[in-house]
Order: structure tokens, then sequence, then C-alpha cells
């Protein structure tokens, strides 16, 4: 009886909220990570990584999406970004992330990286180019190119290349939520990217919903 009270409740929260006109359905619209990964949030916080790439075309057409989402996200819900390395050429893009990130731009420049690519059609091939584009970010070329050359910026693409199959990551955008589920725009069903949010709220709900029933109930008189 409790763990059917438990789901539905989450049916009606996920029909009452307009997320989705069905309820996804794991192995379809998300996927379950065999193995469950830590997070990098507070016990009250739920994680929510996006797994992109400068290089992604896919993923400069969702960032808008994301963008909206991440406005309206409850306050217990934490955006994480985490750039997909792969290949040489998206770890030039994932060291300029991180290195972006180090430096305090990351968000200002995140949109333009995009539009540089595929609205204005000039992508930066070097790491020259790229100093020269976070420039336009108040940092100087010799500090941005310290900087995508540090030990920081190095152990963070290290583990990137680690978590990226721990993830069971295959595709990119790719939406990570609670260190659990997955969901990919470019999935096997063709999932398209308008869907991606509201699967997630549903995960979101999910999680929450199941921490709730995890968690131990008060003792009442009558139950003493």
């Amino acid at each position: 009886m409790h763990r059917l009270i438990k789901y539905s409740l989450l049916a009606l929260l996920i029909f009452a909220a307009g997320i989705v006109s069905a309820q996804p359905r794991e192995g379809a619209q998300y996927y379950r990570i065999k193995q469950a990964m830590p997070v990098s949030t507070s016990a009250s916080d739920v994680e929510v990584i996006e797994v992109f790439s400068y290089a992604c075309h896919a993923c400069a057409s969702f960032e808008p999406l994301m963008q909206a989402w991440n406005t309206r996200k409850p306050a217990n819900v934490k955006l994480v970004r985490l750039p997909a390395i792969f290949s040489a050429s998206w770890e030039t893009y994932a060291r300029a992330y991180y290195a972006a990130e180090a430096l305090g731009i990351a968000e200002k420049s995140h949109i333009p990286m995009f539009d540089l690519n595929f609205k204005q059609n000039k992508p930066p091939r070097t790491d020259q180019e790229v100093a020269a584009f976070y420039a336009g970010f108040g940092v100087s070329q010799e500090t941005f190119l310290k900087t995508l050359s540090s030990f920081a910026v190095k152990s963070k693409i290290a583990r990137s290349k680690q978590l990226l199959p721990r993830y069971e990551v295959d595709g990119t955008p790719s939406i990570i939520v609670a260190g659990k589920y997955r969901v990919t725009a470019n999935n096997q069903n063709k999932l398209a990217a308008s869907e991606i949010m509201g699967i997630v709220d549903f995960l979101i709900q999910k999680e929450l919903l199941e921490r709730k029933a995890a968690a131990p109930q008060p003792i009442t008189k009558a139950a003493q």
C-alpha cells in the first residue's frame, strides 16, 4: 500500500503540473544508470547535470530550452555543466569551458561560444583562437592561456573523461538527474529536445518523492 500511495502521488504531481502528457517510461524516455553516481550537491538538493559540447549543433539548439528551464527550476535543484569529450576537438572546447569557469566568465560566455560556432560559423581551432574569443569577456589572452594549461583544468578534463562512461552517456545533449537517471535528446527513440526538460522535471519529482518515502517516519503516540 505504501508503494502504491507513493507512485499515485507522483502521477498526480506530474498531471497537476502539466509536465508531460503521459508518464515517461524507464528504458524509453529515460534510462536508469546501472550504478548510481555520487552527486556534488547537498543531501537536500537535487543535482541536474547538463552534458554538452560547444562542438555539438544539437546542444546549441537545445541550450535556449535549458536556459529557460534554469530560470524556473526549484531552488533546491542545482544545475551542473559537464562538457563531453569524444574527440580532440571536443577536448579543446571542454578545456575552454573549464578555464572560463575557473575565471568566473563561464555563464556570460556560454551562449556566445555556441553563437560563434553555429551562427557566425567561426569555430576557434587553436588555444590562441580560444583565448582571443574569451578576451572579449574581460580576461587577457595571456591569463586565459595559462588557465587552459593549469593543473585545475587538467584535473577536470581527466574527471570528465572518467564520468562520461560511468553515466553511460552515448550522445549530447544529455541530462543526468540525481546521479541515477539519464535523458538524451538523440536516443534510439528519437526523443525531441523539446521533451527533455519535462522528463527532467518528472525525474526530479520522482527523486524527491522517493527520498520522502525513504525518510524515517516520526513515531506517533498510537504507535507507542
